[in-house]
């Protein structure tokens, strides 16, 4: 997913976080909510071209971050 991410406009950054539950999720923060929009819609077809019978994608959302300090 990340140079997927990576060629489309405004992207800022991307992670991948190992859940309690053993499942995984992804975050990635764009520098608007359309862009955002944008990746989730690539995201979803990316997925499910290439991983289909390994992964399922179960929801997306966009929100704002209420405070992220980068490096």
């Amino acid at each position: 997913m990340l140079p997927i991410f990576q060629a489309q406009p405004g992207f800022v950054r991307y992670g991948l976080i190992l859940l309690d539950d053993g499942s995984v999720a992804s975050v990635s923060v764009w520098e608007t909510r359309a862009e955002a929009e944008a990746a989730n819609a690539s995201a979803a077809s990316w997925v499910a071209e290439n991983l289909r019978d390994r992964v399922e994608l179960q929801t997306t959302h966009v929100g704002d971050f209420f405070f992220d300090e980068g490096i």
